[in-house]
């Protein structure tokens, strides 16, 4: 308590005695504590706040590539699982050979007889790959695909071109034709091998789709899954020729042995480095890798990448009821007379899903690129996204038996400008379904938070009330002290009462709080 030293009845000497600074300082320590105390606890609300807001598991991608380019997809629905630099152009080299193999199958006879010329022996570059073919030798079609794939030999791609196209420059149009129907807009090609050319490049993204239609083909999937194959009788092998895939993955006496790749195809050039196409089966999932521009890790980097998407992704087979197809509004405008008949798609297809994301987190569009496929007309795909991944696609096709392609001019669709039209689940038509499903699946940590959330502001309003009684009870204190040296100076009671009754009619603060500010 403060004190005044009077000696005779006067006043000698007026003290404030240390307590009045202590009782300060301890209250500025008490709100400067406080203010901590709040910034933590706007901390824990902000962070549970971003806890709440990303329900969606994340997206993995802990899988270490040292290539420089690579990509593993999933090759029934085409999702991608991880990717590094797949739109950078790399040289391809010899997995060129699986577009080659591609285009031959869908434009010529198997059994056809092929003759090498001159050009296709001898348009090769010194030491690359070969069979041992010489120019006038006769093979199949088949046989010069098995020795492309299996041996990389270069002037069986050049034979199967010439015989295909007239020309390996005619050949190459048709590739960068296909390429560009199969929607690969970062590549171009030069040649059916794939030696060295500053024009011939892809990248990790357009090679897989390549790959994925390539494999897709039931005859080049069985020549490049094949550990080896007899080639027969020729010049340079009179008794003929046993030719072994160069893929180390698929043969078991090789080091590389991974038991869940099934095949592929290698390259290598010196500009290009390790480039490696290779198709896994585990269970239910069938997965396609490409790397690009490896450093002798090729193999390395493909098991990595293979493991990846095993381990860390489920392949889910959904119905209609399951993603709430049924609510997707399509609406279409008949320019002829004819009606159009019903729409319909597959009853189930499968998606790619993170083994800790629910079905539930999936939505969908539709993608209205009317197109004729397997004599079915195509009106448009239903794409399934999570997030902002595409992670499967359903066609939605027009059920009748149509031999004709649907164009443009035969149906328009009445939709944005865009080709997607952003589709809501029928979840999402009504509030309190969308609710409840939101409660069903988060409702624990909802609660949970709320009831943290309400005992925080609770503990708020408890300590803001408790400063305040502090604060009114010292201001009490204060104005009793200045009382009584006023009475001490010898003030009257009538000048104490006008003096505290005009402070407050000024809004004076009290001594202390000018101190602060002062400070």
């Amino acid at each position: 308590m403060p004190y005044i030293e009077i000696f005779s009845g006067k006043v000698s000497n007026l003290k404030v005695i240390p307590e009045y600074q202590k009782k300060f300082f301890n209250k500025s320590i008490f709100k400067f504590r406080f203010k901590l105390m709040r910034a933590a606890i706007l901390l824990v609300l902000f962070c549970l706040n971003l806890s709440f807001v990303s329900f969606a598991a994340v997206w993995p991608d802990d899988v270490n590539v040292q290539a420089d380019g690579a990509i593993v997809i999933e090759a029934e629905t085409g999702t991608v699982l991880y990717e590094k630099n797949s739109h950078e152009r790399y040289f391809p080299a010899s997995i060129t050979k699986l577009l080659t193999a591609l285009i031959i199958v869908e434009r010529c006879n198997l059994d056809d007889t092929l003759t090498f010329s001159y050009n296709a022996v001898h348009n090769v570059e010194s030491g690359s790959s070969s069979a041992g073919f010489l120019v006038g030798d006769t093979v199949t079609v088949k046989d010069a695909l098995y020795a492309m794939l299996l041996q990389s030999a270069n002037e069986a791609a050049n034979a199967l071109a010439e015989h295909c196209s007239g020309s390996i420059e005619e050949f190459a149009g048709l590739m960068n034709e296909k390429a560009a129907e199969l929607n690969c807009t970062d590549s171009h090609f030069e040649n059916p091998s794939g030696l060295n050319n500053p024009e011939h490049y892809t990248t990790a993204s357009d090679f897989a789709i390549i790959s994925r239609a390539a494999l897709s083909n039931p005859t080049v999937f069985e020549i490049a899954s094949s550990v080896a194959y007899h080639l027969p009788p020729y010049k340079a092998a009179p008794e003929g020729f046993d030719i072994y895939n160069h893929h180390g993955m698929i043969r078991r006496s090789n080091p590389n042995f991974y038991e869940y790749a099934v095949g592929g195809k290698t390259g290598y050039t010196m500009l290009a480095g390790n480039t490696l196409v290779t198709y896994g089966i585990k269970d239910n999932m069938s997965l396609i890798t490409v790397v690009l521009n490896g450093h002798k890790t090729h193999y390395s980097d493909t098991k990595a990448l293979m493991e990846f998407g095993f381990n860390k992704f489920d392949k889910i087979e959904v119905d209609d009821s399951n993603t709430d197809k049924q609510s997707i509004d399509i609406r279409f405008i008949q320019d002829s007379e004819n009606s159009i008949p019903s729409l319909i798609s597959p009853p189930s297809h499968k998606i790619v899903l993170p083994k800790d994301a629910q079905v539930s987190d999936v939505t969908h569009r539709v993608n209205f690129e009317p197109t004729l496929r397997d004599e079915k007309n195509i009106i448009a795909n239903i794409e399934y996204m999570y997030g902002d991944r595409q992670v499967g696609y359903s066609p939605l096709y027009i059920n009748a038996d149509i031999k004709t392609e649907l164009v443009d001019t035969d149906v328009s669709i009445a939709s944005p400008s865009s080709p997607y039209k952003n589709v809501t689940k029928a979840s999402d038509a009504s509030f309190s379904v969308k609710f409840t499903k939101f409660m069903i699946k988060y409702g624990f940590y909802f609660i949970m938070g709320l009831i943290i959330a309400v005992i925080i502001i609770i503990i708020l309003i408890i300590i803001r009330l408790v400063i305040s009684y502090k604060e009114a009870k010292e201001l009490a204190f204060l104005r009793e002290e200045r009382r009584k040296r006023r009475i001490m100076y010898g003030w009257s009671k009538e000048r104490i009462d006008l003096s505290e009754h005009s402070r407050k009619k000024r809004g004076r603060r009290n001594f202390f709080e000018s101190k602060k500010n002062n400070d």
